[in-house]
């Protein structure tokens, strides 16, 4: 086995833990992870969550959010966490107060609508966040403390994008034919849009995930339609290897010290591959989790893929998080 059997976490540490956990009903979105606390976003409850990432005791709520979605936290002094909304297109930016142990909120910033994912780029010391639909889709950038910097447009609603070098972003678009727009950031510009093509040049739609493999300038996409892992050379778009994936995928996770590729969907998997020297995908495992199951967060330095399983009816079990210890 690739993944050892998970143990859960999201806990009550209080009676009003309790509440918040017994609200957690329905889809949960994407997490993010700072010193000591996991962040989790469900996005049906309206409601974000910081855990304790040891023992999953719930530190902080915050209720009331519209719908939230993305979530980063910046390896920045002091801490710094961004919660993007998808009601209000709204992105709230927390900062970390040590002598409270909690985030406090400092600013809101309006990006238009349907505020998504989101990532932390150090080098630019910038939130990336995608957002909008249609001829207001983009990627804005926004550095703490000065608000929104820059917006790229891409046509169609971003679902996940990843920094392929300093100037450049890869974003995938599922809504304009199955796109992957490359963004110039220095331009704001789209410079080129690819498709997502099997080995035999059949057209894969549905691409919602995607890793960057920085070292072996590769790139990773999740297509739902059909379930297919494919791996694109990052610098021409080029299919150099796709495997038959998971179903309703949403997460994909590059373990570079394993050289191996987690993706979790919704058809209640992990499927573990190994990427061989040749460039190749080799299926490897499939580890069995829960319906609906499909977002996930993978941590290179601890060896911990966290995974959000919803409770999807009133009577189902409590929405949990299962973490899973990825083994040589």
């Amino acid at each position: 086995m690739i993944l050892r059997p998970p143990r859960s976490t999201l806990s009550s540490s209080s009676a009003a833990s309790d509440v918040y956990k017994r609200q957690v009903i329905g889809r949960i979105d994407h997490m993010a992870v700072g010193p000591g606390v996991l962040v989790v976003n469900a996005l049906t409850s309206n409601l974000s969550l910081v855990l304790n990432s040891s023992n999953g005791s719930i530190l902080q709520a915050f209720p009331l959010l519209p719908n939230p979605q993305g979530a980063a936290i910046a390896s920045t002094s002091p801490t710094v966490m961004a919660l993007a909304n998808a009601l209000d297109g709204s992105v709230r930016l927390f900062d970390w107060a040590s002598r409270t142990g909690r985030f406090e909120l400092k600013s809101t910033l309006q990006l238009g609508q349907d505020a998504d994912n989101v990532r932390w780029d150090q080098a630019s010391g910038r939130f990336l966040v995608g957002y909008g639909s249609g001829p207001s889709a983009g990627v804005a950038e926004i550095q703490p403390g000065r608000g929104v910097v820059g917006r790229a447009r891409v046509p169609g609603h971003p679902e996940s994008f990843q920094i392929l070098n300093r100037s450049h972003l890869a974003v995938n678009v599922p809504s304009a034919n199955g796109s992957i727009a490359i963004v110039d950031r220095r331009s704001l510009e789209v410079t080129r849009l690819w498709g997502v093509w099997s080995m035999g040049g059949e057209k894969l739609d549905g691409n919602f995930p995607m890793a960057v493999l920085p070292d072996r300038g590769l790139l990773l996409v999740g297509t739902r339609e059909p379930a297919m892992l494919a791996l694109l050379d990052s610098s021409t778009g080029r299919t150099v290897s796709a495997v038959a994936s998971v179903g309703d995928t949403d997460d994909i996770w590059w373990d570079a010290e394993r050289q191996r590729v987690y993706q979790t969907g919704g058809q209640g998997l992990i499927a573990t591959f190994a990427l061989m020297d040749d460039d190749e995908l080799v299926r490897l495992a499939d580890t069995p989790t829960s319906a609906l199951a499909r977002t996930s967060l993978f941590v290179p330095e601890s060896r911990l893929l966290y995974l959000a399983v919803p409770k999807t009816t009133p009577t189902a079990d409590e929405a949990a998080v299962w973490i899973y210890a990825c083994m040589t």
